[in-house]
C-alpha cells in the first residue's frame, strides 16, 4: 500500500507492522499519536469484529474524524461532521502539513480528540 499512497500523498512511506492483539495495538498506536498526518492505518475487518465483541480500550471508532474506508465494494463512509467531503480533500489537507498543526475547529469538539490526537486515515 505504501508504494501506491506515496504518489498520492506526495511523500515516501514506511510500513511498520504492529502485530498482536487483533489490531488493538495498532489502533491504539494510531489513535494516541500527534495530529500531524504522518500515520495511515491499514487492517482487515478483524478490527471492527474485535471492537464489537471484546470492547478493547481503543477501537476503530477512536480513529475518527476523517473516514473509514471499506475495501469491499470500494465504498467510502465519511463522518457527517467531517470537514472533508472527498478523499481528494483528505489527501490535499495532509500534503499541506509540514509539521504539527492545530485541530480544525469543525472537528475539535469530538470526544476522541485530545492534544495528542492525529489525522488518521483508516484503510480496511
Amino acid at each position: 500500500m505504501a508504494m501506491h499512497l506515496a504518489p498520492i500523498v506526495g511523500a515516501d512511506s514506511v510500513v511498520g507492522n504492529v502485530s498482536g492483539g487483533s489490531s488493538a495495538k495498532a489502533m491504539a498506536y494510531g489513535a494516541k499519536g500527534k495530529f500531524d498526518g504522518s500515520i495511515s492505518y491499514a487492517t482487515t475487518r478483524t478490527d471492527i469484529q474485535i471492537a464489537l465483541v471484546s470492547k478493547p480500550e481503543v477501537g476503530y471508532d477512536a480513529l475518527e474524524p476523517v473516514a473509514v474506508l471499506f475495501k469491499d465494494l470500494q465504498s467510502v463512509f465519511p463522518h457527517d461532521d467531517a470537514p472533508f467531503k472527498t478523499l481528494a480533500e483528505v489527501f490535499d489537507y495532509t500534503r499541506q502539513l509540514a509539521g504539527p498543526k492545530e485541530i480544525p475547529e469543525e472537528i475539535a469538539h469530538r470526544r476522541e480528540l485530545s492534544a495528542e490526537a492525529r489525522l488518521v486515515v483508516n484503510f480496511q
